[in-house]
C-alpha cells in the first residue's frame, strides 16, 4: 500500500515516537503480542496510530488488512477507532461480529478495513437476545429452511413494533455463501428444535437464539483478515483470555489463531492489572501478584504458562535482594531487577511521568485542616440516636462524609431501615438537624454548610472567588486587564451522598449569594418567562431582533474588530478602553460605506446589510440556528433570521453615526456568535459557510445559557435595553473573546475530528458538542424525607455550579436525557459546572484536565496507586496548570506572532526546554511545565481531614508510601515488603536505581 507514515509519525511525542518502533521492533522479531502499560493521559492511543501506521505502510499493494480494535465501551470504540483511521478515506466501522455479514458492512478486498467490536456484543452471547439487526439477518439466512411464522416467532422479541421493518432492511453481505451459513445454523440439532419447540416460552426460546447468535458470531469470524488486532483495556474483559470452557473464551481463542497468520495483537492499558494489593483489601478484587502473573501469561501466548513461572522465581529474588538491602546490605539488587526488567520488555512497556522525567511532577498535595463545629455535632447527635433507634450502624462514617444526611441518603441501607421502621414518623423531630430545612429551603435562606469538608469547600470555591458570579473560567492567556487565575475543582468521594450533597448545597448557595447581591429577596419561581426569546410576532418581533444580535455571526466585525490584534498593539486594557479601541477600527472600515441610519429600534439592521454581500452566508446560519434550536423553535430562529437579514429598505441612505458605531462595537466584542466565528477563523481549516453553521448553532448554547433561571439575576437590566444589552455587555466584560480562542483551539487540536454521533460530518458533530456542553442544564438533586412516605417526601435543590457526576445527571433544554459524555464535555470546558462531584470517576477513559487544576480527595483513596490514578484525570495533555504557566512565560511569543496566539505559544516553550536540554522525552512542556516565573501553578491535590482524625495519620501513609510503593512492583504480600521499606534509608538516587524501568529508550 503507498502509504507514507512519516507525516503521523513526526506528529507524536518523543517518547510515543520510541514506544511505536520499539513496538514495530518486537513484532518484527516475532512476538505476536505487545502490551503498551503507559501511565494514564499519556496518549496510548496516538502510540496505537503510529503501530497502525506502520502496518499499512508495510502492506503490499491490492492486499486488505483488517484493523479491529476491541473496547469494552462502545461510545469509546467509536470514538478511538476514527483517530486510528491513519488514511482517513478507508471504511470505519463500528459494530458486531455477527453483523459482518450485513450487505451494509461493506468490507472491502483490496484496501484496509477498519472495525470496532466490543467483548459484551461480538463475544460474549450467553446474557441477551443481541439486538434486532442481527436476529433479522439470522431469519435472512434462515428463510429458506424454516416456515417464515416460526422464524418471526422464534426471533421478533422484544422488538415485535418494529420486526418487519428490521426484516425489510435486511441485506446479506454478497460475500455470505447463504446455503453454507444456513447448514451451519442449523446442526447439532437446532433447526429440529425450532420447528418442534413451543417458541411461545421465552426460556424455550432464549438458549436457541443465543446459540444461533454464538454460531453466526463463529462464523463471522471467518471473514475477517486481521494483521492488527487492539485490546484497547483489555483487563476489563481479561476473563475471555482465560483458558476457559465458555463460549466466549472459545471464540476469543478462535478470532486470536490469527497469529498464525502473521496477525499482530497490540494491548493498551494503564492497569492491566491491579497495580496494589495491600492488608485488608477486598480478596475479591483481585490480587496484584496473581493478576500481574496471569497477565504475563497472556502476553507469552503459547509460552506463557513456562515464561511466568520463571518471572515468579526472578521476582522472588529480586524480592530477596530488596529486603537485604533494606536491612544495610547490599549485595546484587541491580542485577536481579535487571533480569525482570529483560524479561518484561519481551512483551511490555511503559512510561510514566514522574518516572520519565528528572524534573518536578509539577503536583502539591497539602492536608487541609476541616474543623468540627457545633451545628455539625448536633447533626452527628441526630444521626446517632436514629441509627440507635431503629439498630442500625456505619452512621458515624456517613456522617464525617456528607451534612444534611437523611436529606441526601437515598436508597442507603440506613434510609431503608429508616423506612420500615413502624413508628419512623415519631423519629422525625429527632432526625431533623440532619436534614435540609424546608422552610429555609422555600425561603431561599442561608443553609449552615452543616460539615467541615463541605465548609471548606464552600470557602475555597465561593468566599475566595468570584464564581458565584460567572458563567465562565477566565482565560488562560487575558486580552483584558484583571483576569485572576481561576479553576475548576473535581471531587472524589466513597459515598453516593457526597455528590448528591455538594451538587445541591454549593449550586444552592452560589444563587443564593448571587440573588442577594442583585437585590432579589425570597426564592425564584418555579417557572419564569425566558428573558431572550425568538418571537415573530408583531409586538416582539423587535425584542427578537435585538436577541439576534447574539445569534448572528457577522463576517464584517469578526474581520475589522479582533480582540487579539487590539491586545498585541496594547497589551491588557480595560473593557472600556477596549469599547474605544473597537469603535476606532469600525469607524475606518465604515468611512467609505453607505449605510442607513439607525436609531433605536433599527440599529440591529446596519449589522444585517454589512453581511449582504457574503454568499450563503444567511443560508449557512440559519441551518446553524435550526441545528442549535429545540424541535419547537426552529420555524422560529430561521423566522426571526429572514426578518433580521431583510431589514427595512425603506430606510434613507446616510454617513453611520456615532450610536450606530457604538452600538456595533459592542456587536463586536460581546456577540458569542461573532466571537465563535472570530476563533474558528483562527483554529478550524472549513469553508467560510461551514464555520458560519457552527458560530450559529453554538450561539444557540448561549441563548439556552443566558435563559437558565440561576443566570437571571445576571442579566436583569435597570435600563431600557433589556437583557440582550446585558448580555453583550457581560460577554465583552468578561473576555468572552479569548475565553472562546482557546476552548476552540483545544477543541480543534488544529485538526477536527468526527463527532460522535455515527455518520454526523466533523464540523456538525463538533458544533453540537459545543453547544450542548454550553447550554447544558443539569438536574435537580432530590431531597429525600425517609421518615414520611415518598410521595410526600420529595423535594428538590437546584445542581449548576455544581454537579454531581452519574447517568442521570444532566437534563436538556427540552427535558429531555443528557448523555454523561455531555456533563464531561461541559466541565471540560470553561463554562459551568465548576464544580464535579463523583463516586466514579477514578476509572480508565475519563478524563477532566482542560480547566480544572484542582483535586479534593474527599474520602481518603486506598492506596498510592489510586491516588495517582485519580491525579492522573487532571494532569494530562496541555492541562490547565501547564497553559496557565505557557501563558504566562510566553505571551511574548503571542504578542510577536501574526498568528494565532496558543500554537505560537506553546512553539516558544518547546524552543524554552529543548534549550535547556528537557525536551529529550517529549513530556516537556505538555504534560509538565512550569516556566521562569514566580508562583507557578501546580496541580493541586487537596485532603480534607478533620485534625487528630485517623485519617490525618493515613494521610500521612499515602504521602510516605507514594514515594515507596514502585518498588513493590509484581511482588506478592506488598504491604509486608512496603513495611520493610519504609524503615529503610533510601535517598532518591538510590530508589531510582532499583525501580524497575520499562520505557524505551529514547533517541537523544
Amino acid at each position: 500500500m503507498s502509504f507514507d507514515p512519516q507525516q503521523l509519525l513526526s506528529g507524536l511525542k518523543p517518547f510515543q515516537r520510541a514506544t511505536v518502533d520499539y513496538v514495530m521492533c518486537r513484532f518484527d522479531v516475532g512476538a505476536p503480542r505487545f502490551l503498551v502499560a503507559d501511565e494514564v493521559g499519556l496518549g496510548k492511543t496516538r502510540v496505537a496510530q503510529g503501530v497502525v501506521a506502520h502496518v499499512l505502510s508495510r502492506l503490499p499493494e491490492g492486499e486488505r488488512a483488517d484493523i479491529i480494535y476491541v473496547c469494552s465501551n462502545s461510545a469509546i470504540a467509536r470514538q478511538n477507532l476514527r483517530l486510528l483511521n491513519v488514511l482517513g478515506d478507508a471504511e470505519v466501522r463500528a459494530t458486531r461480529l455477527t453483523l459482518l455479514c450485513d450487505a451494509t458492512t461493506r468490507l472491502r478486498d483490496d484496501a484496509a478495513n477498519f472495525i470496532a467490536l466490543t467483548p459484551a456484543t461480538s463475544f460474549d452471547k450467553s446474557g441477551g437476545l443481541g439486538v434486532a439487526r442481527e436476529r433479522a439477518l439470522i431469519r435472512k439466512l434462515l428463510q429458506d429452511r424454516i416456515e417464515g411464522d416460526r422464524l418471526d416467532n422464534l426471533l421478533r422479541h422484544p422488538a415485535q413494533k418494529h420486526w418487519t421493518g428490521y426484516v425489510a432492511a435486511a441485506k446479506l453481505s454478497e460475500t455470505i455463501d447463504c446455503e453454507a451459513t444456513a447448514e451451519l445454523l442449523l446442526a447439532d440439532g437446532i433447526e429440529e428444535r425450532i420447528r418442534t419447540a413451543d417458541l411461545g416460552n421465552s426460556d424455550v426460546r432464549r438458549p436457541i437464539v443465543q446459540e444461533l447468535l454464538q454460531r453466526l458470531a463463529r462464523h463471522a469470524l471467518t471473514s475477517l483478515r486481521p494483521k492488527l488486532v487492539i485490546f484497547d483495556e483489555f483487563q476489563r474483559f481479561r476473563n475471555l483470555f482465560a483458558e476457559g470452557d465458555s463460549e466466549a473464551q472459545a471464540l476469543m481463542r478462535t478470532f486470536l489463531q490469527a497469529e498464525a497468520a502473521g496477525a499482530r495483537v497490540l494491548f493498551l492499558s494503564a492497569t492491566p492489572y491491579r497495580m496494589l494489593t495491600l492488608n485488608g483489601d477486598d480478596p475479591t478484587a483481585g490480587d496484584h501478584h496473581a493478576d500481574f502473573l496471569e497477565t504475563i501469561s497472556v502476553l507469552y501466548g503459547d509460552e506463557g504458562p513456562a515464561a511466568a513461572e520463571a518471572l515468579r522465581e526472578e521476582m522472588r529474588r529480586f524480592r530477596d535482594h530488596l529486603r537485604d538491602f533494606a536491612q544495610g546490605h547490599t549485595p546484587q539488587a541491580a542485577e536481579a531487577r535487571t533480569a525482570v526488567e529483560s524479561r518484561l520488555r519481551k512483551v511490555m512497556s511503559r512510561h510514566e511521568r514522574v518516572a520519565g522525567d528528572s524534573g518536578d511532577a509539577g503536583i502539591r498535595r497539602r492536608i487541609l485542616s476541616v474543623p468540627v463545629q457545633a451545628d455539625d455535632l448536633r447533626q452527628a447527635k441526630a444521626v446517632h440516636q436514629v441509627a440507635k433507634a431503629i439498630r442500625g450502624h456505619g452512621a458515624v462514617e456517613y456522617w464525617k462524609s456528607a451534612p444534611y444526611l437523611f436529606s441526601f441518603m437515598g436508597d442507603y441501607d440506613l434510609a431503608k431501615k429508616i423506612r420500615a421502621f413502624p413508628a419512623r414518623a415519631k423519629l422525625a423531630s429527632t432526625g431533623k438537624p440532619a436534614m435540609v430545612s424546608e422552610h429555609k429551603r422555600q425561603r431561599f435562606e442561608r443553609i449552615p454548610p452543616g460539615n467541615g469538608r463541605m465548609r471548606a469547600l464552600i470557602e475555597e470555591t465561593l468566599d475566595q472567588t468570584d464564581l458565584h458570579r460567572r458563567l465562565w473560567l477566565p482565560p488562560s492567556l487575558p486580552y483584558l486587564q484583571g483576569g485572576e487565575s481561576l479553576t475548576k475543582t473535581l471531587i472524589f468521594s466513597d459515598w453516593q451522598m457526597v455528590p448528591e450533597a455538594v451538587a445541591a448545597l454549593v449550586s444552592y448557595e452560589a444563587e443564593r449569594r448571587l440573588r442577594r447581591e442583585r437585590g432579589l429577596r425570597g426564592a425564584p419561581k418555579k417557572r419564569e418567562v425566558p428573558l431572550l426569546r425568538l418571537r415573530t410576532n408583531a409586538e416582539q418581533i423587535g425584542a427578537s431582533m435585538h436577541v439576534m444580535t447574539l445569534l448572528y455571526p457577522s463576517a464584517f466585525l469578526a474581520r475589522v474588530v479582533d480582540p487579539l490584534r487590539i491586545w498585541r498593539e496594547h497589551g491588557a486594557i480595560s473593557a472600556v478602553e477596549m469599547q474605544a479601541e473597537a469603535e476606532k477600527l469600525i469607524a475606518g472600515a465604515l468611512e467609505e460605506i453607505s449605510l442607513p441610519e439607525a436609531k433605536g429600534r433599527v440599529a440591529w439592521e446596519v449589522l444585517a446589510r454589512l453581511d449582504r454581500c457574503e454568499p450563503g452566508w444567511a443560508r449557512a446560519i440559519r441551518e446553524g440556528l435550526r441545528a442549535g434550536s429545540s424541535r419547537e423553535a426552529t420555524g422560529a430562529a430561521a423566522a426571526c433570521l429572514d426578518a433580521f437579514v431583510a431589514g427595512s429598505p425603506e430606510l434613507p441612505e446616510a454617513a453611520a453615526s456615532s450610536a450606530t458605531i457604538r452600538f456595533l462595537a459592542r456587536v463586536a466584542l460581546g456577540s458569542p456568535a461573532t466571537c465563535l466565528l472570530r476563533a474558528l477563523n483562527r483554529y478550524a481549516d472549513l469553508p467560510a459557510p461551514q464555520r458560519a453553521f457552527m458560530a450559529a448553532q453554538v450561539a444557540m448554547g448561549f441563548l439556552t445559557l443566558f435563559n437558565h433561571r440561576e443566570v437571571r439575576p445576571l442579566l436583569l437590566s435597570e435600563g431600557s435595553e433589556g437583557a440582550w444589552s446585558r448580555a453583550l455587555d457581560y460577554c465583552a466584560e468578561h473576555d468572552l473573546q479569548a475565553v472562546l480562542d482557546e476552548y476552540v483551539f483545544h477543541l480543534t487540536g488544529g485538526k477536527l475530528v468526527e463527532g460522535q454521533e455515527e455518520g454526523e460530518p466533523a464540523h456538525r458533530g463538533l458544533a453540537r458538542r459545543m453547544r450542548e456542553a454550553i447550554g447544558l442544564r443539569t438536574a435537580p438533586i432530590t431531597l429525600h424525607n425517609p421518615f414520611h412516605d415518598e410521595g410526600r417526601s420529595r423535594r428538590s435543590m437546584p445542581s449548576h455550579l455544581a454537579a454531581r457526576f452519574a447517568a442521570n445527571a444532566s437534563r436538556d433544554q427540552e427535558g429531555g436525557g443528557v448523555r454523561i459524555d455531555t456533563l464531561r464535555d461541559s466541565f471540560n470546558s470553561p463554562f459551568r459546572p465548576f464544580v464535579l462531584a463523583s463516586t466514579s470517576v477514578g476509572q480508565e477513559g475519563l478524563d477532566f484536565h482542560l480547566y480544572c487544576h484542582r483535586l479534593w480527595h474527599w474520602n481518603l483513596p486506598g492506596n498510592p496507586v489510586d491516588m495517582e490514578q485519580r491525579e492522573g484525570r487532571v494532569q494530562r495533555f496541555l492541562n490547565h496548570a501547564v497553559r496557565l504557566n505557557i501563558a504566562t512565560n510566553h505571551s511574548k511569543a503571542a504578542r510577536d506572532s501574526e498568528g494565532p496566539a496558543w500554537p505560537a505559544m506553546i512553539a516558544s516553550a518547546e524552543i524554552e526546554v529543548n534549550d535547556r536540554g528537557e525536551a529529550r522525552l517529549g513530556l516537556r512542556p505538555h504534560w509538565l511545565y512550569a516556566g521562569d516565573a514566580p508562583d507557578p501553578v501546580e496541580i493541586e491535590t487537596v485532603l480534607p481531614l478533620p485534625p487528630l482524625s485517623r485519617e490525618a495519620q493515613r494521610a500521612m501513609w499515602l504521602l510516605r508510601t507514594t514515594a515507596l510503593y514502585r518498588l513493590a512492583f509484581g511482588q506478592p504480600r506488598q504491604s509486608d515488603l512496603l513495611t520493610i521499606l519504609e524503615t529503610a534509608e533510601f535517598d532518591e538516587t538510590t530508589r531510582e536505581q532499583l525501580l524497575i524501568r520499562l520505557a524505551p529508550p529514547v533517541a537523544p
